[in-house]
């Protein structure tokens, strides 16, 4: 491997266990492999790396941590086996309910469970992008369905806690891809767990040469797509007047609570127009900030 390389292989490294360390949770070495230089090209060579420049680091079980955090090991491994169990009732959900998802040309599962670092409390983040103008008629069907389900529960059972957390129509997602090109961004998206449309999903892939920039080992091979061809109906346009002014109004609330409870590093943004919806907390922008500033520091030398 040439200096330059072995460098940067030893820096990038050491970020991702760091920040996985942070965040109470060991990282496989399989997934940091494909985020290190393509000159990184197996396991073995990550051990040697870890073995000859970093003593702070301790690999067990295929797992890289902060040497004295062995424990988050295990944590980890319960972590993924919470992930996998929400992921399987998130296939079920979408493969039972055809018609709430009709419209959307892509569902996957986001944050943390797509990560495998999900804990028994955390919400199932959901990523979703549907045809053009039914953006809000779909959340719309999908709002009422979880919330029935939720209160019978005790009948038939309890379910995930889902939250609609990145929603985007056609138009939406592309745009978003435009402007928001950052390290974080693109980690999330070839993270994404798909449960339909996982063609469509490297399409929006496809449209972002860029990730290759961040993560070399990541190829967006460039694909059509065929935009539909749909147009606003009274119901979409009823459901947009009436849920962004409630998600607008609900996320006042719990922004209140979580700052009375004095968790200020929780508290988010909503970003809600026709063709987006997301919800984007103080502690993610924190995030993309720390990413950001590794890469570029990376870059530069």
């Amino acid at each position: 491997m040439e200096k330059d390389h072995y460098k940067l292989a030893i820096r990038r490294l050491s970020f991702f266990v760091n920040l996985a360390t942070a965040n109470r949770s060991a990282i496989g070495c399989e997934d940091v492999l494909l985020l290190l230089p393509k000159e990184v090209q197996s396991c073995e060579q990550i051990k040697q790396l870890v073995s000859e420049k970093l003593q702070n680091i301790s690999i067990l079980d295929g797992y890289l941590i902060k040497r004295g955090h062995e424990a988050l090991v295990a944590l980890t491994l319960k972590k993924k086996k919470e992930s996998l169990t929400k992921i399987s009732y998130a296939k079920l959900f979408v493969r039972e309910h055809p018609t709430l998802f009709k419209h959307a040309l892509a569902v996957a599962v986001s944050g943390s469970t797509s990560y495998m670092s999900s804990t028994l409390k955390e919400d199932l983040d959901l990523f979703i992008v549907t045809k053009n103008h039914t953006m809000w008629s779909t959340l719309f069907r999908l709002y009422i369905y979880l919330r029935v389900r939720k209160a019978l529960s005790f009948v038939l059972g309890q379910i995930p806690e889902y939250c609609l957390s990145i929603v985007f129509t056609e138009n939406g997602v592309k745009s978003f891809l435009k402007k928001s090109k950052s390290a974080l961004t693109a980690r999330e998206l070839i993270s994404l767990y798909p449960l339909k449309g996982e063609e469509y999903l490297m399409y929006i892939r496809s449209l972002c040469p860029w990730i290759s920039e961040y993560y070399p080992k990541i190829h967006t091979n460039t694909k059509s797509f065929k935009e539909s061809a749909t147009s606003a109906t009274l119901f979409e346009t009823l459901s947009y007047a009436f849920l962004s002014a409630y998600v607008k109004f609900k996320a006042k609330i719990k922004n209140y609570l979580i700052e009375k409870r004095g968790h200020q590093i929780d508290v988010f943004d909503t970003i809600c127009s026709k063709d987006v919806l997301i919800y984007e907390s103080r502690r993610y922008k924190l995030l993309k900030k720390l990413y950001d500033s590794e890469f570029e520091s990376m870059a530069s030398g």
